[in-house]
């Protein structure tokens, strides 16, 4: 206060009033928890936690790796939970821009998060998913892999064919099982063709027996559009 008025300001006019802020806090008519829970697109279960990013205004090239190492801390088996609701939580938007973060999560080191984020993916379907997708069906976690395959089949398209086509070969029943769901699903040519081969070898799993035949029945009849 008397540095601005030994500026030159009038004593009368200057005030300490601290962070206008604080005000409008004080004013403000906070919502109750359940309140709040009524308007996100995911359930209030357990502990939650919200984490805020602040980024160095003049150190704007720095703020991704900065926040990949927040993401890097809170990847940890304490919050593992949390973050796999947030992917579905992503998930539910349905907005292809949350896929950047939905991709991210892909390469987690917990399952748990790594399935949320295919499933969550799955929701939104869009082919700028096909290649992590395809890539996940090479997760050593089953449950991780078999989701991806049945993950592709929500999208548009045959790019994504190659990649269940070679799952249709994966010593992993549950992801070999997916594959050929997923592969009768789309209707791709080449799919069938492995669908028919697969049927045509000598096995003893009664399992891929019925996806097959499922699969050859209903070759592209829930195809997407």
């Amino acid at each position: 206060k008397k540095r601005v008025i030994q500026l030159g300001e009038r004593p009368a006019s200057v005030f300490t009033v601290g962070a206008l802020g604080v005000d409008n806090i004080k004013q403000t008519r906070l919502l109750t928890k359940k309140a709040v829970a009524r308007r996100l697109p995911f359930a209030l279960k357990g502990t939650t936690l919200m984490v805020t990013f602040h980024p160095v205004t003049l150190e704007g090239r720095a703020a991704e790796a900065q926040f990949a190492a927040l993401l890097e801390a809170l990847d940890s088996e304490q919050v593992a939970d949390i973050s796999a609701e947030i992917a579905i939580a992503l998930g539910r938007l349905e907005d292809p821009a949350a896929l950047d973060a939905l991709h991210g999560l892909l390469g987690s080191s917990w399952g748990l998060i790594r399935e949320r984020a295919v499933e969550a993916t799955a929701l939104i379907a869009d082919a700028q998913s096909v290649q992590p997708l395809v890539t996940a069906l090479d997760d050593p976690d089953p449950r991780v892999a078999w989701r991806a395959a049945w993950a592709l089949e929500k999208i548009p398209g045959e790019e994504q064919a190659p990649g269940l086509i070679n799952a249709g070969d994966s010593s992993m029943r549950e992801l070999k099982h997916a594959a050929v769901r997923s592969l009768g699903r789309l209707g791709a040519s080449g799919g069938i063709d492995r669908i028919v081969e697969l049927a045509r070898t000598p096995h003893d799993d009664m399992v891929l027996d019925l996806r097959i035949a499922n699969a050859l029945g209903r070759i592209g009849e829930d195809r997407p559009t």
